[in-house]
C-alpha cells in the first residue's frame, strides 16, 4: 500500500509541483535579469527587490564556473525551466542548502543564490511522516493482534507439551482466541480424554490379567508342593517362580503409568538407599545434597531396575556418579560387563526387546525392565541414553531437569 501511495504521490503530486516551482523561480530570475539589462533602476534597488520579493541574493562576479553534471530530478526540472525562460547562458551549481545560478550577460556575470527549500513542497515531509507513521501504527496494531492470537496457541502448546502417559490433564483450563484456535483446542482436548481412557483401560486390563494369572500360579504351586518330591516337581516350581517374576514385571510396567506426586528430596539420599544392599555398588557425588523434585517410588524403581540389569552382567563393581550441569541433574551408572552394541542401544528400551549376545536377558525376565526405566525417566521430563565405558561395559546416563514446573510438582 505504501509503495502504491508513494508512486501516486511522486507521479501525480511531487513531479508537477516541482516543475511548477522550478518554472516560477526561472521566471523570477528572468524578470530580474530583464530589470538589470533593460532598465535604469539602480542595481541596489534591483537586488533589494529580488531579496524581498523573490528570496534571492544577487551578486556580481568576474568569471563563470565550470558546468556541473551532478543533480537529481529537481535540478533537471530547473534546467529545463531556465532554458525556456532565460535567454542568456547560465551555469548551475549547488551546495547542501543553496542553489546558485550563474548568468553571463553583456553587462557582466551575475550569481543568483536561491534557498533549496523553495524547490521543495512542504507536503513531501508530511507525506513521508504519514507513510512512516501509518506503517508504524499498522505494525504496532499487527503485533498486538498477533500477540493476542498467539497467546492461546502458546497456552495450548504448553498444555500439550505437559501431556504424559502418567499425567494426562483432564481439560484445558481456558480456551480463547479465534474460532479456528478454539476448534483446535477442543479437538485436542477430546483426543486427550480418549487417550486417557485408553491408558486407563490398558493398565486395568494388564493388572487384571496379571492378578488372575498369579492366582492360578499360586494354586498350581500349592498343588505341586503337596506332591511327592521329585526333579520334575522342582523344575515345575522353578518355572512357576519365573512366571511369577514375569507377571511382576507386567504389573510394574502397568504401575509406572499411575500418578504419583512430586516431592522435593535429596537425590543423593535416594540413590544411597537403593544402593545400600549391594556391596559392589559405589556412589560418587559432586555434592552431598542435590534437591530434586521426584516421584520417589517411581524413581527408586527406575534406579533399582538399572542396578539389577548392571548386576546381571557386571564382572566386579558398579559405579554411580551424580552431578549437575547447566540446569540438569545427571546420573551415570557404569558397569564393567560386556557392554551393549551401538546398534542396539535405542532398541533395548523397547518393551520385550532382547539382545541375543552378551546382554541377552534370561528366562526370568520379560524384557520390560529398561522400558519401565525409560517411561519413568520421561515422566520426570528427563532423558536416558547408553554410552560405552572405558572398560568396555555399559554406561546408563540419566538426565533430569534440576527444576520441575510448579504445575507438575503440584
Amino acid at each position: 500500500m505504501n509503495l502504491i501511495s508513494g508512486y501516486v504521490f511522486f507521479d501525480r503530486h511531487w513531479n508537477p509541483v516541482t516543475r511548477l516551482f522550478s518554472r516560477d523561480i526561472a521566471r523570477e530570475i528572468s524578470v530580474t535579469m530583464g530589470l538589470i539589462t533593460n532598465s535604469d533602476m539602480p542595481k541596489e534597488d534591483i537586488h533589494k527587490i529580488a531579496l524581498d520579493k523573490f528570496d534571492m541574493t544577487i551578486s556580481e562576479e568576474t568569471f563563470m564556473p565550470p558546468k556541473s553534471s551532478h543533480g537529481g530530478l529537481a535540478l533537471r526540472f530547473f534546467k529545463a525551466a531556465l532554458s525556456q525562460e532565460v535567454r542568456h547562458s547560465y551555469v548551475i551549481t549547488q551546495t547542501h542548502k543553496f542553489m546558485y545560478v550563474w548568468i553571463k550577460a553583456d553587462s557582466g556575470v551575475f550569481k543568483f543564490e536561491i534557498p533549496k527549500k523553495r524547490f521543495a513542497s512542504k507536503t513531501s515531509l508530511l507525506f513521508f511522516l504519514w507513510s512512516v507513521g501509518s506503517a508504524v501504527i499498522l505494525l504496532v496494531v499487527a503485533i498486538i493482534f498477533m500477540k493476542n492470537q498467539l497467546k492461546p496457541l502458546y497456552r495450548l502448546s504448553r498444555w500439550a507439551d505437559s501431556i504424559k502417559d502418567s499425567s494426562l490433564p483432564a481439560h484445558i483450563s481456558k480456551i480463547e482466541g479465534a474460532a479456528e484456535i478454539r476448534k483446535v483446542a477442543n479437538a485436542v482436548q477430546i483426543m486427550v480424554i480418549k487417550m486417557k481412557s485408553t491408558f486407563e483401560e490398558r493398565s486395568n486390563m494388564l493388572m487384571g490379567i496379571s492378578h488372575d494369572l498369579r492366582t492360578v500360579l499360586t494354586r498350581m504351586k500349592l498343588q505341586i508342593k503337596l506332591m511327592p518330591a521329585s526333579q520334575d516337581a522342582d523344575a515345575l516350581l522353578l518355572d512357576i517362580d519365573q512366571m511369577n517374576k514375569m507377571i511382576e514385571s507386567y504389573i510394574e510396567f502397568a504401575g509406572c503409568e499411575k500418578v504419583e506426586e512430586f516431592r522435593l528430596v535429596n537425590l543423593v539420599d535416594v540413590l544411597e538407599r537403593v544402593a545400600r544392599p549391594y556391596s559392589n555398588v559405589f556412589i560418587k557425588s559432586e555434592a552431598s545434597n542435590f534437591a530434586a523434585m521426584l516421584r520417589v517410588i517411581q524413581f527408586t524403581r527406575c534406579i533399582q531396575n538399572l542396578l539389577d540389569n548392571c548386576l546381571r552382567y557386571a564382572k566386579s563393581s558398579i559405579f554411580i556418579t551424580v552431578g549437575e550441569d547447566r540446569g540438569w541433574f545427571y546420573i551415570r551408572i557404569e558397569d564393567d560387563g560386556p557392554g551393549i552394541e551401538e546398534q542396539f542401544r535405542d532398541d533395548v528400551f523397547k518393551p520385550f526387546f532382547k539382545v541375543d549376545k552378551g546382554r541377552m536377558l534370561d528366562g526370568a525376565t520379560a524384557g520390560l525392565g529398561l522400558a519401565i526405566v525409560k517411561g519413568i525417566v520421561e515422566n520426570h521430563r528427563g532423558q536416558i541414553k547408553i554410552e560405552e565405558a572405558a572398560s568396555g561395559g555399559a554406561v546408563f546416563v540419566i538426565k533430569i531437569p534440576a527444576t520441575i514446573h510448579s504445575e507438575e510438582a503440584a
